[in-house]
């Protein structure tokens, strides 16, 4: 097939696979299956290794035979732990609220088109895609088990609207020695379909009509070898259809390029062929132009280099040491520490079963009646024998207590996995002692992060990476060039440096500090950002409502006007007391007067008397003069 008829089939979005011949339909479907297989085998020990340590975290029961019927089985939840500490810090961490991206620009202006933008994807991704969070939710309690998990970003044909689905590890298959997964010359995403689903997908024609079996049980899988280790088989319903969407490259137009084509194939027959150009150079005398269409071909210029449409995103735990594309988990790290728990533990209690319930051996003169005599609390059971046969006649087993030295040993054990996983008493929310210093705290807090920030980096460069795949698939067909231009600023509004909420509430109230400080460095826009950078970090909802940026002033001036209002105050409190000083100095003036007034009256009254008395005391001295005359 030339590779215009390809270019103008991808346009009008019709199947490849009606227009190839029979031939070479079976050459692709037998090559994308025998791919697949390959595949599949070379990540067979990665697959076994984190099947033994699913059946950890699950904490599946098993009997024990050995070293007797019924023996302790405990699984230590190590694993588990861990895996539960990952999800409960990361997951508020990177999806902190009901958006979930933003768009950077260099000079920090954000005008209406670009604000618009960010909520209408927030939007599509949180509200039209309800299941995006639960996905994501689900991804970041597998990650930290498996290690390598990826999201399929696309356009679903039967939702009519963008989709991120998690893709489980057993059903997405790469080869182990993939140097990465962009460049990756074949990618296989497992799907299942019901009987029903397969016919809507032959009577949309979106499926080639092929006659299908169903799904083949001894098909080796990472479910399958999950199913082995636990020692039980997952019932297949016969209905159930297995379709491998293969993202592959291919030569079907035979000039010696292969493209990249997206191949959906069901018991080696090929069901649909797609392309998955994303850009096509073309080349002429060192002259490379990018086109979308075939026109250059007539004009001397060839196919020089075509970029796949990529549609997965690989969420890694922590890179392989091998360089393996396989990230490794916690679960193949600690499951050797684990396993030696569980059996340090086990053997712990079966001591002190065996301590706690002697038995022994019994000589053949103990007269007692046959049968068993099994310990009961509180029971005793009648013998023939005296107190002397007795004392000879019964050996008890040479038991020990149970071993402080393997105690001592579960702890260290217990304490490296906690290290490898960063789980502490403290992480966990366990309270400090009462005399450690909060600063003390927080440094160990950081110390025991510093494995886990690695991690949240990883996580958060990929989210980057879907956001950006989301983007083009939301922005594509509306304006192209603003969709170019602004590809690459999307990210996620998580902050990667910031792990938990204790340290986004630290870096805030920092950030406040700082401000307060030095306030005529940031300004009036410096300050009211700090401020709302806080209340963020506090998740207050209503944001908006309550800063008033007009009404907003700076600390500074805001002291200076509380140190006039003061000085006012006092000013006005000093003429109040100088007010009433006056008038106490008034009315004492006044009693002054007043006391003198009642003086100058009292002596006028005395001199009167004088007076009166004088005159009293002449007409007696008179009349007493006259008596003696006569």
């Amino acid at each position: 097939m030339r590779f215009q008829k390809i270019i103008e089939l991808r346009e009008e979005g019709i199947n490849l696979a009606d227009h190839l011949p029979a031939g070479t339909l079976d050459e692709v479907g037998a090559m994308c299956a025998k791919g697949y297989r390959d595949d599949l085998d070379s990540r067979r020990e990665w697959e076994d290794r984190n099947a033994e340590a699913l059946k950890l975290a699950m904490q599946y029961f098993e009997r024990k035979s050995w070293p007797w019927e019924g023996a302790s089985n405990v699984k230590y939840p190590l694993i588990t732990t861990t895996a539960m500490q990952y999800n409960a810090r990361a997951y508020p961490a990177l999806v902190p609220g009901r958006e979930v991206l933003r768009i950077k620009t260099f000079d920090g202006v954000r005008d209406d088109t670009l604000v618009q933008i960010e909520k209408a994807l927030n939007w599509s991704i949180m509200e039209e895609s309800s299941e995006w969070e639960e996905e994501h939710d689900k991804l970041l309690m597998i990650q930290p088990l498996v290690g390598f998990l990826v999201k399929k970003v696309f356009y679903d044909p039967q939702l009519l609207r963008n989709r991120s689905q998690v893709v489980l590890p057993q059903n997405f298959v790469v080869d182990y020695f993939a140097k990465s997964l962009d460049s990756a010359t074949r990618k296989t995403h497992v799907l299942s379909y019901t009987e029903n689903e397969l016919e809507e997908m032959f009577r949309m024609d979106y499926f080639r009509r092929v006659d299908v079996q169903p799904v083949d049980k001894e098909q080796r899988d990472y479910a399958k070898a999950v199913d082995e280790i636990h020692g039980f088989e997952k019932p297949v319903a016969s209905e159930e259809y297995t379709v491998l969407e293969v993202h592959c490259w291919l030569d079907l137009d035979e000039d010696g390029y292969a493209e990249p084509y997206v191949a959906w194939i069901i018991d080696e027959q090929v069901l649909r062929i797609f392309p998955r150009f994303d850009k096509i150079y073309f080349a002429r005398k060192g002259d490379i132009i990018e086109a979308t269409n075939t026109d250059l071909l007539g004009m001397g210029y060839k196919v020089a280099r075509i970029q796949a449409e990529e549609y997965f995103v690989k969420y890694g735990f922590i890179p392989s040491p091998d360089g393996s594309i396989y990230d490794i988990g916690l679960g193949i790290l600690l499951t050797p520490n684990n396993e030696a728990v569980n059996s340090i533990l086990n053997q712990l209690i079966d001591a002190g079963t065996l301590s706690n319930v002697q038995g022994g051996l019994l000589s053949r003169g103990i007269r007692i009646r046959s049968g068993n005599l099994d310990i009961q609390p509180g029971r005793w059971h009648k013998t023939d024998a005296d107190a002397e046969e007795l004392q000879k006649g019964v050996f008890p087993w040479p038991i020990k207590e149970p071993s402080g030295t393997l105690f001592n040993l579960l702890g260290l054990l217990i304490d490296a996995g906690q290290r490898i996983g960063s789980v502490s008493e403290a992480m966990m929310g366990s309270m400090p002692g009462q005399n450690t210093a909060a600063t003390t705290v927080m440094a160990s807090l950081e110390q025991g992060m510093q494995v886990f920030s690695a991690i949240y980096k990883r996580t958060f460069r990929s989210m980057t990476l879907e956001f950006r795949k989301w983007f083009e698939l939301s922005m594509k067909y509306v304006d192209p060039e603003m969709y170019e231009d602004m590809k690459g600023l999307v990210v996620p509004i998580a902050d990667p440096n910031i792990v938990s909420a204790t340290q986004r509430m630290v870096k805030a109230q920092a950030v406040i500090e700082r401000a307060t400080m030095a306030p005529h460095l940031y300004g009036d826009q410096g300050m009211l950002e700090a401020e709302r950078r806080y209340l963020e970090a506090l998740q207050v909802e209503g944001i908006e409502t309550l800063l008033h940026p007009g009404e907003f002033q700076d600390p500074m001036a805001q002291a200076q006007q509380a140190e006039t209002q003061a000085n006012m105050q006092v000013a006005q409190d000093e003429s109040q007391r100088e007010w009433l000083r006056t008038q106490a100095n008034a009315q004492k003036d006044q009693a002054t007067i007043q006391s003198k007034a009642i003086d100058d009256t009292v002596k006028q009254r005395e001199i009167a008397l004088k007076e009166v008395k004088s005159a009293m005391d002449y007409e007696i001295e008179k009349e007493k003069l006259g008596q003696g005359r006569s």
